[in-house]
């Protein structure tokens, strides 16, 4: 068989070839053709992925979305007293009520977050849109850039705990700052929270292709056990 044929076999996703650029591209880490083939028969256990970004389609059919199962919808009271109000599908660390907590609506914006989402865990076989990279995970969107595109460390403080305690077993972020705004605090919350939970933190290097080296930016130059910087 020819390489296009397998992947026929595999994938009946319309859009599955728009991902070309990770289809077969195991000389640079990923290819979805191999995960697939691998494990279209291997039982996988669910996990949680927690993307902090510009929130999530909570709606989309083509992503299997985490949600707070101990949360009634839109009662206006705090179901589970974790401190936040019908939070069903996460938190939005950008808007907050009076009481300085953060707010539960988390959809996306600007679909760079639902895009991420798609990346990661798109349905498989369901002939529908793309294939994400994982088969079995429950996508937690966690909107922590607002629409001014802003990006405060005590919002991304607050998402990375949210998802440590809401089970979120990798969290990811796409997103790099010149600066921080609270010393060492972003830091210090994701060693701590990665290593009391046993998370994988993934970051990526940036877009403006500076060696991280001499030029570092914040969280991507943290040296930190559990952090894969891409």
């Amino acid at each position: 068989l020819t390489y296009n044929q397998k992947k026929q076999r595999i994938f009946n996703d319309p859009l599955v070839y728009s991902k070309w650029s990770i289809l077969n591209a195991e000389a640079n880490g990923i290819s979805l053709f191999r995960t697939h083939k691998e494990n279209i028969t291997r039982p996988i256990k669910s996990i949680t992925v927690a993307v902090l970004d510009t929130g999530i389609d909570f709606k989309h059919v083509d992503l299997s979305v985490w949600k707070n199962k101990n949360e009634i919808p839109q009662n206006g009271i705090d179901d589970d007293n974790n401190g936040y109000i019908d939070d069903v599908y996460g938190i939005n660390t950008t808007y907050r009520r009076r009481s300085i907590t953060a707010t539960n609506n988390v959809m996306d914006f600007h679909d760079h977050g639902t895009h991420l989402a798609g990346v990661i865990g798109a349905k498989f076989q369901n002939e529908l849109g793309v294939v994400g990279v994982a088969t079995n995970v429950k996508v937690m969107g966690l909107k922590v850039i607002s629409k001014r595109h802003t990006l405060s460390d005590v919002d991304m403080i607050e998402a990375i705990i949210y998802a440590a305690k809401n089970g979120a077993k990798i969290i990811n972020t796409t997103f790099s700052k010149d600066f921080n705004d609270s010393s060492d605090a972003l830091k210090e919350a994701i060693k701590y929270v990665t290593k009391k939970h046993d998370i994988l933190f993934i970051t990526g290097a940036g877009n403006e292709e500076r060696n991280l080296k001499y030029f570092p930016v914040a969280p991507v130059s943290y040296d930190i056990d559990n952090m894969l910087v891409v």
